[in-house]
């Protein structure tokens, strides 16, 4: 009776179930391992993806507080840019100057006698050559004919002064004419004495005359005065300048920087590239379409480049003009992001 009982208590399981269930488990495996792979590559692409957008989006950022000009903006500023690189900085001195005619290339015109002038060729600001006419001088002495003297020209250059009018009584001692050879002039400018051990006749040396701002003349000393001023304690110098286009004119007013030495090559750029604004020095570096403000620490400097201690690198585009509209531009109260000046403002 008990064995009975023992038996019906097992359960009867077929045999092909015991094939069919690793059979099922091993396909859900797969299921589940494709499904998680599919999941991760379209994590990783969205991811990329994302990336991707964020560099893009990068890319086409402007620096903070950056301005972009339009090709008619730029032209309507005049802005002009050169590029930092590597240049010797000059050791220099500064002196104000004035322009004067050379003294060997002035020359006064007198006549031998005492007469009238009965023929006047020559005027004021006339460019004459040496041997010239300029008048005609009709003797006091009595003769027949009455004698006559030409005047004439001992130097070529430019009439500056004229004394005499026709039918003007003239004299041995009267100047008639004054005349002035300005195809070279002198700079005449005066250097404290405790400069005056670095100077030399023949040192090249550059004038910035206020007539001619974007100018530069060179020149070199040929005369250095043997005595000082007792009172300014100064010596006078003379630097000699070509003058062929005739633009610098006695009495033009400006600076002679003198080059007494050099220093080793850095990274420099102009000097009008840098703007100082108390004790910040910036410029404005062009980067595309943008112009981006950069503080900058500088150097030695001279009256061409100044040298860039911090803040450049060899290669970047600097404004050297237009950087003052720029900095107007800069400072004025603007909606976040990118300032457009490629439009008009209103006032």
């Amino acid at each position: 009776m008990s064995q009975v009982s023992e038996n019906n208590s097992k359960t009867h399981i077929p045999n092909w179930l015991f094939i069919l269930i690793p059979i099922l488990l091993i396909a859900v495996f797969f299921i589940g391992l494709k499904v998680g792979n599919s999941n991760d590559s379209s994590s990783i692409q969205t991811g990329n993806s994302e990336t991707s957008g964020a560099e893009a989006e990068s890319h086409d950022e402007s620096p903070a507080g950056a301005i972009t000009l339009s090709e008619q903006a730029k032209i309507n500023i005049g802005i002009t840019t050169d590029i930092a690189d590597f240049r010797t900085v000059e050791q220099i001195i500064r002196v104000p100057g004035t322009v004067s005619a050379h003294p060997n290339r002035i020359a006064y015109v007198n006549t031998r006698i005492e007469g009238r002038v009965n023929r006047l060729l020559a005027d004021i600001g006339d460019k004459v050559v040496s041997g010239q006419i300029l008048a005609r001088v009709q003797s006091r002495r009595f003769g027949n004919p009455i004698p006559s003297v030409n005047i004439t020209a001992p130097i070529s250059g430019t009439i500056t002064k004229r004394n005499v009018f026709s039918g003007s009584s003239v004299d041995p001692l009267m100047p008639l004419f004054e005349i002035m050879d300005l195809s070279t002039v002198i700079i005449e400018g005066e250097v404290f004495e405790d400069n005056v051990p670095f100077l030399n006749t023949g040192q090249k040396s550059r004038i910035h005359l206020n007539a001619f701002p974007d100018e530069i003349f060179e020149g070199e000393i040929i005369f250095i005065s043997s005595v000082l001023d007792h009172e300014s304690r100064t010596a006078k110098i003379w630097v000699s300048v070509e003058n062929r286009l005739g633009k610098l004119k006695p009495g033009m007013f400006g600076v002679v920087a003198i080059v007494v030495g050099s220093n080793p090559e850095s990274i420099a750029v102009r000097v009008n590239a840098v703007i100082k604004d108390g004790p910040d020095k910036f410029v404005f570096v062009e980067n595309g379409e943008f112009y981006e403000k950069i503080d900058v620490v500088t150097g030695l400097s001279d009256d061409i480049y100044v040298e860039i201690l911090d803040g450049l690198y060899p290669g970047d585009i600097v404004v050297t003009q237009g950087n003052h509209q720029l900095l107007a531009v800069a400072t004025r109260p603007q909606a976040a992001g990118v300032q457009d000046e490629s439009k008009p403002h209103g006032h």
